[in-house]
């Protein structure tokens, strides 16, 4: 277990009052949360199975979700007496600090920066009034550390890598990463905003763009060094298909197959790009890799996020791969911020330049990540392209209808 990480006692729900109390609430309650995962199946039962005193009327609780015969979620909740969103507590917040950081450390006050998709990010002070750390609470739980936790703390320690957040604490329950916190890095702020300011005033962003493809690179090869390497083998080829074809097959693609005939006629001759992987090295990844996920410093980049893709489950999340998953991940996310910036053609220029920058930098420091060859480079970096953009076809049409013209053009284009 790192410094700073504590493992309390946790109390069954039958020695403690709140659940009956805070249970009659859930139902009605959850549903309205951003973290709280949607499903188009009706909450069947909702159960306090775990309870942290944290002191006075604030609590940390692990509740279990059941929807009809879907197997049961786990999800965090903080309490403040009868106030379910514990997090507007200043007492909760500071004592859910303390307890990440063993109490090493003294915030002034802090505040919450948001509910994101599985988790809520809070923000403390030092006694300055600076912004000095970030908290973030898994709001739905896994078994297993979280990768936030897991790789931060190996890229702090094992590497000379730091481009990435310092960690100075965490919550884990047993196997269950619940909180992580964080060095606050002063930032212009992230990738995606920093582009699309740029691209609207008319700058190019190309010299950036290059220095993020020599980061990207560079932490590639700091993963390989701090948690090892294994050869890609046919397993992992297999493996890699079968989630393509899983995903070109999800239920809400069904009225664009004609579009995606191509790309599954390729999975099921074995003729997808995915075969140039075999032999390379595979190393842990970022996982979600795009420009949402770096932060644009006064001179350079912070890349942080290391979750991973929250929807997948937690052994997927922490599992190698190839490290063009990454790349394939923030090429995409050029081609969405030229769509939205208006500035069509700009990601044709970005991706030459991120491209030159990371082969440039990481043939020199770790050659066995990628093809050494272009041909195989391509061939190798458009699959995990080409199964991003069917992963965001499937998200967009069912979170962001609006946004699936993106990557349909991507994949009618090939």
């Amino acid at each position: 277990m790192s410094q700073g990480a504590r493992q309390w006692p946790w109390l069954t729900i039958e020695s403690m009052a709140i659940g009956p109390r805070l249970e009659n609430n859930l139902r009605e309650w959850l549903p309205r949360q951003r973290w709280f995962a949607r499903s188009g199946a009706e909450i069947s039962s909702v159960a306090i199975v775990d309870e942290m005193a944290l002191g006075g009327v604030d609590q940390l609780a692990v509740i279990e979700v059941r929807r009809d015969e879907e197997a049961a979620d786990r999800y965090l909740l903080t309490v403040a007496g009868d106030e379910l969103d514990g997090l507007k507590s200043e007492s909760l917040r500071a004592r859910v600090f303390e307890l990440v950081t063993g109490g090493r450390l003294e915030p002034s006050d802090s505040k919450v920066l948001g509910a994101e998709q599985s988790n809520s990010s809070l923000l403390y002070f030092d006694r300055e009034g600076k912004p000095a750390w970030v908290l973030k609470l898994f709001r739905r739980l896994m078994a297993g550390e979280n990768p936030e936790h897991e790789i931060l703390s190996g890229l702090n320690r094992l590497t000379s890598f730091r481009h990435v957040p310092q960690v100075v604490g965490e919550i884990r329950r047993g196997d269950t990463t619940l909180a992580v916190a964080e060095e606050f890095v002063a930032n212009l702020g992230d990738g995606w905003e920093y582009a699309l300011r740029g691209l609207r005033a008319g700058d190019d962003h190309i010299a950036d763009v290059s220095l993020l493809g020599r980061r990207t690179a560079e932490l590639h090869a700091a993963l390989a060094l701090a948690f090892g390497t294994e050869v890609i083998g046919d397993e992992d080829a297999r493996h890699w298909i079968a989630r393509a074809k899983a995903g070109a097959h999800a239920p809400n693609l069904a009225g664009y197959r004609e579009a995606l005939a191509p790309w599954i006629t390729h999975l099921e001759q074995n003729t997808s790009g995915v075969e140039a992987t075999r032999g390379l090295d595979k190393i842990r990844l970022h996982g979600d890799y795009h420009l949402g996920q770096v932060l644009k410093t006064r001179d350079d980049f912070v890349i942080f996020d290391f979750e991973g893709e929250p929807a997948r489950p937690m052994a997927e999340r922490r599992r190698r791969g190839c490290a063009l998953q990454d790349v394939a991940g923030m090429l995409r996310s050029f081609s969405y911020a030229a769509v939205t910036a208006e500035r069509g053609g700009w990601d044709v220029s970005a991706r030459a330049a991120f491209l030159a920058a990371y082969r440039e930098t990481v043939h020199a420091s770790a050659p066995r990540l990628v093809p050494g060859d272009a041909d195989g480079f391509a061939r190798a970096l458009g699959f995990f392209e080409r199964e991003k953009a069917v992963y965001e076809l499937s998200y967009e049409l069912a979170h962001r209808p609006g946004w699936a013209s993106i990557p349909l053009q991507a994949i009618t284009t090939w």
